[in-house]
């Protein structure tokens, strides 16, 4: 019975360069021959003589008795089908990285190199997904809802912090409903003003917001970004009234100012470089301690006589909250192994941002005290979603 097992698939094989199963005369007369050989020796005993072939397992038989009633019905041949795959394979399919703000902006910048990075080390494609929308929340919203297998990851900046602050309804707790993988990049933020506008200085500006209160406006990436509440903190700080216009993240907000749509934006020091070294834009001060090397021509918010005004951004990867300990490990420790590869770094400098690898646990604390310092600043500030 082997060697007709072997026969039927060496005509099936035969057929299938043509892509049908072809049934031929002598087959239908081996068919004959193999029914009478089954029933004189049975399968599971070994026949004497002849080539010795090994005896069949159940699972063969069954194989070979599907075959056979394939070949009969003139059907075509089963697939064979896919090996297993193990509890601790991930993953098995493309993996999405939301970014909860529009293409072209620095959130997205970031995701996409880290989608290279990560589909380079699986072997699966890691798929950047834009959710803009709600200043950032529909978004994050979709991935606290959705199933903690890690296929649905999210990448966020500070944003998801100060949202929490000035919707006091969200459906999300930052620190409860989700768990940070590590933590991605940091920036520094500048101000920024199109030509059309006239200004050259932090203290241009504010003599003309004085002037004419209410005539001045800034773009931001959307209510409760970090973009956002730097304008804020700014209008109470030089006691002025500026108009804000948020947009559906940084792209389409940069994308208006370059046009002269809206004269100021507060954005990554490191995108707005190659504009204001052009021309196209004017630097007018960093967010920051210390001057920025992607600008350090730039005088910062405290050298130009607002002491104190410092805001600084991070970017990270993050899960939902119910994601089970095992694979939230094998994510963490796949984010750590990314953060050693040199190309990932270049290729996250030569975007102007800082590499910021850490451990997941440390980045929670990081989140848990900038929540403290976003929630005091808002409050300052009286910062509201407009």
């Amino acid at each position: 019975m082997g060697y007709c097992l072997l026969w039927l698939n060496a005509e099936r094989h035969a057929g299938a360069c043509a892509g049908v199963w072809r049934v031929r005369p002598l087959l239908l007369a081996s068919l004959a021959f193999c029914a009478l050989s089954a029933a004189a020796h049975p399968v599971g005993q070994a026949q004497g003589g002849g080539f010795g072939v090994a005896t069949q397992s159940p699972a063969q038989s069954d194989v070979g008795a599907l075959m056979l009633a394939q070949t009969k019905a003139g059907s075509k041949p089963l697939a064979p089908l896919a090996e297993p795959q193990s509890a601790g394979s991930f993953p098995s399919h493309p993996v999405r990285l939301v970014v909860p703000y529009a293409a072209g902006g620095g959130t997205d910048a970031v995701a996409r190199i880290l989608a290279d990075a990560l589909t380079a080390r699986w072997g699966q494609q890691a798929i950047v997904d834009n959710r803009p929308g709600a200043g950032g929340t529909l978004g994050v919203t979709q991935v606290m809802q959705s199933a903690a297998d890690g296929y649905t990851l999210l990448v966020s900046p500070l944003d998801l912090l100060i949202s929490s602050v000035i919707y006091p309804k969200l459906a999300y707790d930052p620190l409860g409903d989700f768990l940070p993988i590590g933590p991605l990049v940091s920036s520094t933020l500048i101000l920024v003003a199109h030509p059309g506008a006239g200004l050259h200085s932090l203290k241009q500006l504010v003599q003309q917001a004085q002037s004419t209160p209410g005539t001045l406006a800034f773009a931001s990436c959307g209510n409760g970004t970090p973009q956002h509440l730097a304008g804020e903190l700014f209008k109470m700080s030089a006691q002025i009234d500026l108009v804000h216009i948020p947009y559906k993240g940084c792209g389409p907000a940069q994308t208006d100012v370059l046009g002269g749509a809206v004269p100021l934006l507060f954005s990554a020091a490191a995108n707005m470089a190659p504009y204001v070294r052009s021309g196209r834009l004017h630097a007018l001060a960093v967010v920051s301690l210390h001057r920025s090397d992607a600008l350090p021509e730039v005088p910062t918010f405290d050298e130009s006589g607002y002491p104190g005004f410092v805001l600084g951004n991070w970017m990270a990867l993050l899960a939902p909250a119910r994601m089970p300990a095992e694979r939230l490990g094998r994510l963490q420790a796949d984010l750590e192994a990314v953060h050693r590869d040199a190309g990932f770094a270049r290729r996250i400098v030569e975007r102007g941002f800082e590499p910021m690898p850490g451990s997941a646990q440390a980045f929670r604390q990081t989140m848990t005290d900038d929540l403290r310092r976003v929630t005091d600043l808002v409050r300052q500030g009286r910062v509201h979603a407009d």
